[in-house]
């Protein structure tokens, strides 16, 4: 059975990650029952919006 299509447009971003660090994070993401690329994207959001409210002082 197919997932339904999100209504966000997402684009392919291609990352080199330290072997240690994709380690890890494979491992958090399962620990989290979630993919590891919703796990980024999370991470990402939360900085770009700690760079905006950085750059609004």
């Amino acid at each position: 059975m197919a997932r339904p299509k999100s209504p966000v447009v997402r684009k392919l971003f291609a990352l080199r990650l330290q072997e240690e660090l994709l380690t890890e994070l494979r491992h958090i993401a399962l620990d989290r029952k979630m993919p590891a690329n919703q796990l980024l994207e999370i991470a990402i959001e939360d900085f770009v919006k700690k760079c905006r409210e950085k750059k609004k002082l």
